[in-house]
């Protein structure tokens, strides 16, 4: 409903923000809510390492100690002294109707829920992270080509979370505390062969290992059906996740021609278990945790190329396949969140977008070295492609519990940026062009709730319209640069 009068949406300052700016009912002009982020994190690395000397020896070896204490704090808070009389405004009922009794300012609310400054909204995370490895590393040399390196660490590591949720908007007060213990060890052994100076072949085996961590619990309104319980999380987020590892291997060589003609290729296999992956909860929640989920393989392998063309002309060329994909589906008695298929999902997997790596990637450029005016000039130009990924991640997957019906798959990407320069002395000026042909490809996005106050939905209630942020590159830059070297 729409304020004081309880009309039915929409409502009259619908939407509060668009792009064309911000929109507020009458008598809020110039109203806001600081907003106050805290961020502070103090890191304690402490090594010692002991290394062979002799340079003639087949042997070559090192061994050394590790350890860390990291404190990590996050503060953010949200403060409304005006809290009450907007609801009203924009509801026409007060925010304890809708939140709860946890709110008391400038003596309004409920006595004895009082938060310092009219906080509405209070999450204070603190955490620490310890570790203490040890390591070693051994290279023996069979011939003068033939090299053979074996390596290990070993580490325990320890980790604990401390939460202080508070705040009417936070659904507040809360606490909770998570803490985990892991031991790793971590391998790895590589066979090098420089079969001459132009050339050098090379095959590696390592093992990887993250830490697990802790999940500050979400907001009550991701509990039940608010989302967490159609994910398959009834009893709420995990307030911690453990460890993930892979296996990688790797075979490589690099090449050169008469220094006019230089080439970087490898294949890669890498099988990765207990993947720690967000997961988004969309209905009313709209935000995400993270936890282990299924084992996946990414196999796939790249060239780079650099080409002197002569007559000041240089080339460079990158190609790259990745083929990253779930092997095996989230085991039971967890949820299915993803299905063997689905593609991994990377860093920028925020807030139901698919956050899928390209299966292929291109890149080109060249550049003309000359002199002008008997300075030192360069032009140069680089093109990028990013292919299309055809396979599902766990939001876009039917099958998953996470799945989200307004994911669409981000399309292939193009990208072009021209450069050119001048050295004058100590100084080099470039003029330069990004986005060079203007593209404005959606190259990530993010999915929020149903907005229920949207007209459509009031016009027709089976229309679920979710809030989308969609983002692409800067539009086309031109500018100058002026760089003094010493």
């Amino acid at each position: 409903t729409c304020g004081p009068s309880q009309s039915p949406p929409p409502c009259s300052w619908y939407p509060l923000i668009d792009g064309k700016g911000i929109h507020l009912p009458a008598g809020f002009a110039g109203y806001a809510t600081p907003n106050v982020i805290t961020n502070k994190q103090q890191s304690w690395p402490q090594e010692i390492r002991l290394q062979s000397s002799d340079d003639a020896s087949r042997w070559k070896w090192t061994v050394g100690a590790f350890w860390s204490l990291s404190k990590e704090i996050s503060i953010e808070e949200l403060q409304d002294k005006q809290i009450i009389p907007f609801w009203n405004a924009l509801f026409g009922i007060d925010p304890q109707d809708y939140f709860g009794p946890y709110y008391s300012c400038n003596g309004q609310g409920t006595p004895g829920q009082t938060l310092p400054d009219c906080d509405i909204y209070l999450n204070n995370n603190q955490v620490h992270d310890r570790q203490l490895a040890g390591f070693g590393e051994v290279t023996y040399a069979f011939t003068d080509q033939w090299k053979l390196t074996l390596g290990g660490r070993y580490a325990k590591m320890s980790f604990d979370l401390s939460h202080h949720g508070d705040g009417i908007e936070n659904y507040g007060p809360d606490y909770a505390t998570a803490s985990q213990r892991e031991t790793s060890f971590t391998p790895k052994a590589s066979v090098s062969f420089p079969a001459d100076a132009n050339n050098l072949f090379y095959a590696t085996y390592a093992k990887g290992f993250r830490p697990g961590g802790g999940n500050a619990p979400l907001p009550g309104y991701c509990d039940g059906t608010g989302g967490l319980e159609q994910t398959g999380y009834p009893n709420g987020a995990p307030l911690t996740y453990n460890a993930d590892t892979t296996q990688s291997y790797e075979l490589g060589a690099k090449n050169s021609v008469n220094d006019r003609f230089r080439i970087a290729s490898s294949v890669y296999y890498i099988k990765w278990k207990n993947i720690q992956q967000s997961v988004y909860v969309p209905y009313n929640c709209g935000l995400q945790f993270t936890d282990n989920l299924g084992t996946a393989v990414a196999k796939g392998f790249d060239i780079q190329a650099d080409l002197v063309l002569g007559l000041g002309f240089t080339a460079d060329v990158a190609f790259g396949y990745t083929s990253a994909r779930y092997s095996e589906s989230t085991p039971p008695p967890k949820p299915l969140l993803v299905q063997a298929g689905d593609a991994i999902s990377g860093e920028s997997a925020i807030d139901g977008g698919p956050g899928t790596n390209p299966p292929y990637t291109v890149s080109v450029g060249g550049q003309y070295n000359f002199k002008l005016a008997a300075h030192d000039a360069f032009m140069r130009m680089d093109w990028e492609y990013t292919a299309r990924n055809h396979w599902l991640a766990g939001v876009q997957d039917p099958a998953s519990t996470q799945y989200t019906p307004q994911t669409y798959p981000l399309s292939s990407t193009s990208f072009a940026s021209a450069r050119g320069g001048i050295t004058l002395g100590n100084w080099q000026v470039a003029l330069f062009c990004d986005n060079l042909f203007d593209s404005r490809t959606t190259i990530n996005y993010q999915l929020s709730q149903v907005d229920a106050n949207n007209p459509a939905i009031a016009a027709d209630p089976a229309v679920q319209t979710l809030q989308q942020n969609a983002y692409t590159w800067r539009l086309r830059t031109i500018g100058i640069t002026a760089t003094f070297r010493l």
